[in-house]
């Protein structure tokens, strides 16, 4: 569905990062938008904890540095950092907390899977297939538990979402294409996530976007274009 600045009203349901930031654009535009969200806050996994060590993310814990990024900070007045050195360690977590978390053959079995993909194979199969999800794409390259506790668990740490969910064209499809910016790292808000998401939703109450929540919208009595 295309949206335009000639539609009267726009209902977003979902108030995580996507509709927040979707919200935002449309309002920018001109176009009447409301928002409802089946829970009590905005931010949908989100959210930071301040703890006796520091602050707590429960889902992503900063985004990937780009102009837009920078702008968006700008735009709702919040200082982002880089991250730390430190922070690029990941652990998954398989009987207990580990850095690589595959037995030796099944790390073997990864490595002949890579090699017989770009040494007998066209790069280009490689790439994401249209509608393919995280999941599949994962099982069809690397291997059931290679994807289980090596690839699923490492990007679902970074977007909150279920790997059978989650697209594969958009998150690793950039891999597969000339990138247009050179990777400068990730960037965090100082108060974490939790002061992008109220940062985005006071600019949205500025902009007077209705944000319902609490609320569950009931497509079929909705006329208007819907954004899920």
């Amino acid at each position: 569905m295309k949206i335009s600045e000639r539609d009267s009203k726009v209902t977003v349901i979902g108030a995580g990062f996507s509709g927040l930031t979707l919200a935002l654009e449309l309002a920018k535009r001109g176009v009447n938008v409301e928002i409802y969200e089946k829970s009590s806050r905005v931010g949908g996994m989100l959210q930071t904890t301040q703890t006796a060590h520091g602050l707590v993310e429960t889902a992503a814990n900063g985004l990937i540095r780009s102009r837009r990024v920078e702008q968006l900070a700008a735009e709702l007045g919040i200082a982002i950092i880089p991250t730390l050195p430190s922070a690029k360690k990941r652990f998954i977590f398989r009987d207990f907390p580990r850095r690589w978390p595959l037995h030796i053959f099944e790390t073997l079995a990864l490595l002949a899977r890579l090699c017989f993909h770009v040494v007998f194979l066209a790069r280009r199969k490689l790439n994401p297939r249209a509608a393919e999800s995280i999941l599949k794409w994962g099982s069809r390259i690397l291997g059931t538990r290679s994807t289980q506790y090596l690839l699923s668990p490492g990007l679902q740490g970074i977007y909150a979402g279920d790997s059978s969910q989650l697209s594969a064209s958009l998150i690793l499809g950039p891999l597969f294409r000339p990138r247009r910016e050179k990777y400068r790292g990730t960037v965090c808000p100082r108060g974490g996530m939790q002061e992008l998401v109220d940062a985005l939703e006071a600019k949205l109450r500025s902009l007077d976007v209705k944000i319902h929540l609490g609320v569950e919208f009931n497509l079929h009595t909705r006329t208007g274009p819907v954004v899920l």
